[in-house]
């Protein structure tokens, strides 16, 4: 279970606005510092209240979203003056409660602020957006070693392109993910670019390079369906406006064109229910707030590559 650890940053961005939050550590910053700490007493009130119900928690999750393309929203040295005395205070009293794992979720180029987020007590990072960024898990494993724990860090880009990059990218990854304190997946959502069968071929790829076979057996049960379902083509390839030819299109690798959504429910093997009874348990529930006609099929489909417990180990 995931203890949800609020925001600092990020909260008051959106209540605030960038722009006026920005002028705020100049114009006034003891406002800012008096904000800052009456929400930080909100997290650390409500998280001692869930702790000291007796319960067992795996993590607690921060978002922050902190960071452009190019550069952090906040200069380290604000950074450190405004932001981190208040994270070893959230820090500190996980801490206290047994609760070891503690992740900040913040997209961009975030390779300035992870030393301090790593002196304030935070040991995960995640998406490890690849993107423009330039960020790469190999790099921040080499630099922080394996006291940074790491989710994500796959360019989500590569599905689209040729299967043999998704398999370099993957034999890329391996020998960090063995390092352990990695859970490699997406460094974001798969967007509607991506095919459902190459999709699968990297679910594939990755569970034979990032797992061995006796600890990935649900995983292989999985694709085992899913695979079965591609070649009994039972799976209706949905093409939404807006999308690129590879969806609205035939396949450029000759696999089968793609095919229009039926309006009525799609039908299902006996022998995939169980990949479809995961559905709520593996997918993030913001995916569903998406309009209908924009979801691909493989976020419905929700065959998703979980990496064993032993490869997140101290």
């Amino acid at each position: 279970m995931i203890l949800p650890g609020g925001s600092l940053y990020g909260w008051l961005r959106n209540w605030l606005g960038f722009e006026q939050i920005s002028m705020l550590i100049y114009d006034d910053p003891d406002w800012l510092n008096e904000v800052l700490d009456r929400v930080c007493d909100c997290i650390v009130g409500v998280l001692q209240r869930a702790l000291s119900n007796g319960g067992t928690y795996d993590a607690c999750l921060i978002w922050e979203d902190m960071a452009y393309n190019a550069w952090p929203m906040v200069s380290p040295k604000t950074f450190e003056e405004l932001l981190s005395p208040r994270y070893r205070r959230i820090t500190e009293t996980l801490h206290t409660g047994g609760v070891d794992t503690i992740i900040v979720d913040s997209d961009g180029k975030i390779d300035d602020l992870v030393p301090l987020w790593l002196e304030a007590g935070v040991n995960t990072l995640m998406p490890i957006e690849i993107g423009t960024t330039g960020m790469d898990p190999d790099a921040l494993r080499k630099q922080f070693g394996t006291g940074l724990k790491m989710v994500g860090g796959f360019d989500k880009r590569i599905l689209w392109k040729s299967r043999e990059t998704i398999t370099a990218e993957v034999e890329r990854l391996t020998p960090v993910v063995h390092q352990g304190g990695f859970i490699p997946c997406c460094d974001h959502k798969v967007t509607p670019e991506v095919r459902l069968d190459d999709y699968m071929y990297f679910l594939t790829v990755a569970r034979q390079c990032w797992c061995s076979d006796t600890r990935c057996d649900v995983m292989s049960n999985r694709l085992k369906c899913g695979e079965a379902r591609i070649c009994k083509k039972t799976i209706k390839h949905a093409a939404p406006s807006g999308c690129s030819s590879r969806m609205a299109g035939a396949d450029e690798r000759g696999t089968g064109s793609v095919r229009p959504r039926p309006a009525r429910r799609r039908t299902m093997n006996r022998e995939c229910a169980h990949v479809h009874q995961t559905r709520q348990n593996c997918a993030p529930k913001q995916w569903w707030k998406t309009p209908r006609t924009m979801r691909p099929d493989l976020h419905r489909v929700s065959i998703w590559f979980r990496p064993p417990a032993a490869s997140v180990c101290e």
